[in-house]
């Protein structure tokens, strides 16, 4: 007879180009100094933040950038890094003192990162 608790297998993780810190030993660190948000709580942001990565693979880097308390609820901040922007370059800009260039240069800069609550 086969054993019931081997029959039940568990999904492979899929592969995640996703690079994600480990957080874990981060907080490890971080509890050493007094800052902690607990160990349940490290395995649930761990788990939130792979689920996250593997609903958006155009992110190139994700890690948990922080807490914030609130009046009703409490808040997790995860940061992640764009493979790519958002928007293109436009073509056809000789002028590199184009007002449309120079805009779209720093939409481009200051779009690299978004975060997710």
């Amino acid at each position: 007879r086969a054993d019931p608790s081997s029959a039940v297998l568990a999904a492979p993780a899929p592969k995640l180009d996703t690079y994600i810190p480990d957080f874990r030993s981060e907080e490890e660190l971080l509890s050493w100094s007094g800052l902690s948000i607990g160990s349940v709580e490290v395995c649930k942001v761990e788990l939130a933040i792979r689920q996250l990565a593997s609903a958006h693979p155009e992110l190139k880097a994700l890690r948990f950038w922080g807490k914030m308390l609130g009046v009703t609820a409490d808040y997790y901040i995860a940061e992640g890094e764009m493979t790519k922007p958002d928007e293109e370059a436009p073509t056809g800009l000789k002028d590199p003192y184009h007002p449309q260039r120079r805009e779209l240069d720093k939409a481009v800069h200051h779009n690299k990162l978004k975060y997710y609550v």
